[in-house]
């Protein structure tokens, strides 16, 4: 089906170990640049909310001064 010649065990596990490597060393990588990031960031105060109040979710129900315009 594929061009690509048999490999025997060894270089199998060779090119396997080689493929590991360099996925943990990209995900090494990714993870440094993530801390880099929240590290430039001021951490909220500790023990209080978020200074916004997140956004309602479009699957709650609407609140009752929503349904009643005259309220």
């Amino acid at each position: 089906m594929t061009d690509a010649p048999e490999l025997s065990k060894t270089d199998r596990n060779i090119a396997r170990q080689s493929r590991l490597r360099d996925a943990l060393r990209e995900n090494l990588k990714r993870r440094k640049s993530q801390l880099r990031g929240r590290a430039e960031q001021p951490a909220p105060p500790p023990g209080r909310a978020a200074a916004t109040p997140p956004e309602p979710s479009e699957t709650s129900p609407p609140t009752a001064e929503a349904q009643d315009p005259n309220a």
